[in-house]
């Protein structure tokens, strides 16, 4: 694949980083993606460490992408009564966060709570050489607790 900046009217296609979409012919497995340029490996993330908000019908994804020249992955969502959440992924020797406040399970293994009460939570776990997070944004005015964000992930179906 090649990907190249073009001029653009539309700025969230203008700049030095845009997003581009690949199907591959089969999965990627056990290869390694290499940055063609500099033979480095990419990171990969695997939507199976990630929980399944398809199966939970309270959650709907929204057109987005995350404009930037970091190698980490985002998507959104929007939530009940308002609420959202933000899933993103990242190498972790690029990962920053602040000190946990708990710890929880989710599917197999712990996660880190990080946030504080009446703005957002967030969960951060990793897996291999990825970082992933999740962040719990409450309703405009509104605010969860941490009791409330523990219940919530406790709702979503993890691997």
């Amino acid at each position: 694949m090649r990907g190249r900046v073009i001029e653009s009217v539309d700025c969230a296609a203008s700049g030095s980083a845009v997003p581009l979409v690949v199907s591959l012919p089969e999965p990627l497995g056990d290869r390694v993606l290499r940055d063609a340029a500099t033979g480095t490996p990419h990171p990969v993330y695997h939507e199976r460490e990630l929980p399944d908000l398809t199966a939970d019908q309270r959650w709907s994804s929204y057109p987005s992408h995350w404009m930037s020249t970091d190698e980490g992955w985002h998507r959104g969502y929007n939530g009940p009564n308002g609420s959202g959440l933000l899933l993103s992924a990242r190498p972790t020797a690029a990962a920053s966060r602040p000190e946990a406040v708990a710890t929880v399970r989710v599917g197999s293994r712990d996660g880190d709570v990080t946030g504080q009460e009446g703005r957002w939570w967030t969960l951060w776990w990793e897996a291999g050489e990825v970082t992933y997070s999740l962040r719990l944004m409450p309703r405009e005015g509104g605010s969860f607790t941490l009791t409330e964000f523990k219940r919530e992930l406790a709702r979503l179906k993890w691997s």
